[in-house]
């Protein structure tokens, strides 16, 4: 094991104490403990410190933030990585194209396939959530011919409905495998 990375909030034996029992009776007082909390506080970050930990990040957070962290631990041979990540990829898009993953543009089968565990029923799934969540958005286009209003124009919808329309579909496609998405 070359990290933990400890949930802070848990029932029973908080994050604190489970690192504090990691450093003593366990006797690992070198392996890097990185503490995931909602509350990222300068307290949070002296407990954190008592505790034995040896960083904390505030959830949600970002991949890249969290790979970063660790980085900042964990020492990686990139060679050795790049085969390990070439070797997934490989797997993960022979695993998708062998449980038969549709061919979707603008979706990642082996990364959709990689976030549902294989579960091509729960990938269906979610499509089907996506188009009904969203179906309300598609209607407005469809009503008119080529999609625009009579003005020549796309339907208007107030800015606020627009914006919250367009992070639920980012976040919904992600977890699809949505590729291309634009963060913005």
């Amino acid at each position: 094991m070359d990290v933990v990375l400890m949930d802070v909030q848990m029932p029973v034996l908080d994050g604190h104490d489970a690192t504090r029992r990691i450093r003593t009776a366990l006797g690992l007082v070198a392996l890097p403990v990185i503490a995931l909390t909602a509350g990222v506080t300068t307290g949070e970050h002296e407990r954190a410190a008592a505790a034995g930990m040896n960083d904390v990040l505030g959830k949600p957070f970002e991949p890249s933030t969290l790979v970063a962290c660790i980085r900042r631990y964990v020492t990686i041979d990139p060679e050795a990585a790049a085969a390990a990540a070439a070797a997934a990829a490989s797997a993960d898009a022979a695993q998708a194209a062998a449980q038969g993953w549709p061919a979707i543009e603008g979706i990642d089968a082996a990364d959709a396939s990689r976030r549902m565990g294989g579960d091509v029923n729960l990938f269906h799934a979610m499509l089907k959530r996506l188009l009904r969540d969203f179906a309300d958005l598609a209607e407005p286009l469809a009503n008119e011919p080529g999609g625009l209003d009579r003005s020549g124009r796309a339907p208007a919808q107030p800015q606020g409905q627009c914006r919250h329309a367009g992070r639920k579909v980012r976040r919904a496609a992600g977890r699809a495998g949505g590729a291309g998405l634009s963060s913005r």
